[in-house]
């Protein structure tokens, strides 16, 4: 995408305050990051750190480096130092292999969104180079113009998801999550857009998944050790996890969380050169 989305009362924000300007600038290179690339809100671990550089050279080739203090002790500005500064506030997130930016899909487009987007202006500008093409041809061989029929854009499509052949809709499957998780994992306790966003694209991906089917893939979930907090950083799956793309239900289908056993770190077994490859192409 061009663009992000930022307020015009964005650094006035409380969190924003707690990290000061190099919080600001780490937080809206990470949101061009993840419109650029359309992650949905992801930052990988290594793209992280290298977002910005903390030293830069002026005119006459001299070198300086960002440096943060407080009263007579100072050191270098760093990725590791800022980012910090970000999770702590609650800016950021720490995810599978790297971060999460807090809130994304509630201002900035979703990956499934920007793509239709992009198809839809892509067709349009076909269509109209079509007709524009006729328009010559039949103004070269007829003095009187002649209207070119313009194709319907393609229909918005319902934020409530249909859900295909069995007809569920998004809050049918929280239920079925709060259901089956039973204590055990965070319950969902508001849906939100980005929420439905995310039901809608699972369900539109295969229509043959039906209320057995997600009963037994958020079960496979909660049995998985690693799923619950068995691992090096406690980290617990959640609903918008379980959701979030087709990627997360395969690996979870595969087994390759349960290899994350007695709690060692599951960056192992990510194979960054395709991981790389996704995120770039």
């Amino acid at each position: 995408m061009p663009w992000v989305r930022l307020d015009d009362q964005f650094y006035q924000h409380p969190k924003l305050a707690r990290v000061g300007p190099l919080g600001i600038a780490m937080q809206v290179a990470g949101l061009c990051y993840c419109n650029h690339y359309l992650t949905d809100g992801t930052i990988p671990w290594s793209a992280a750190q290298s977002l910005l550089s903390w030293q830069f050279i002026d005119d006459e080739d001299k070198r300086y480096r960002i440096g943060i203090s407080c009263g007579m002790k100072g050191e270098d500005a760093t990725a590791e130092f800022v980012i910090g500064l970000l999770v702590d506030a609650g800016i950021w997130e720490e995810d599978m292999g790297g971060y999460r930016i807090h809130d994304y899909d509630k201002y900035q487009p979703s990956r499934e969104d920007a793509l239709r987007e992009q198809a839809q202006k892509r067709a349009a500008g076909q269509a109209g180079g079509q007709a524009s093409a006729k328009a010559r041809a039949q103004a070269k061989s007829k003095p009187v113009p002649v209207p070119v029929p313009v194709p319907n854009p393609e229909p918005e499509v319902p934020t409530e998801p249909s859900g295909g052949s069995h007809g569920f809709s998004a809050h049918q499957i929280v239920e079925i999550w709060n259901e089956q998780i039973d204590g055990v994992l965070p319950k969902v306790e508001r849906l939100s857009d980005g929420r439905k966003r995310s039901v809608k694209a699972r369900l539109a991906a295969d229509k043959s998944r039906d209320a057995d089917w997600w009963r037994a893939y958020f079960e496979r979930i909660k049995a998985t050790a690693f799923c619950v907090g068995e691992n090096n950083n406690g980290w617990r799956a959640t609903f918008d996890w379980a959701v979030r793309s087709e990627d997360v239900i395969a690996k979870v289908l595969e087994g390759n969380y349960e290899r994350a056993a007695n709690g060692q770190a599951l960056i192992r077994d990510i194979d960054w050169g395709a991981e790389v490859e996704r995120w770039t192409r």
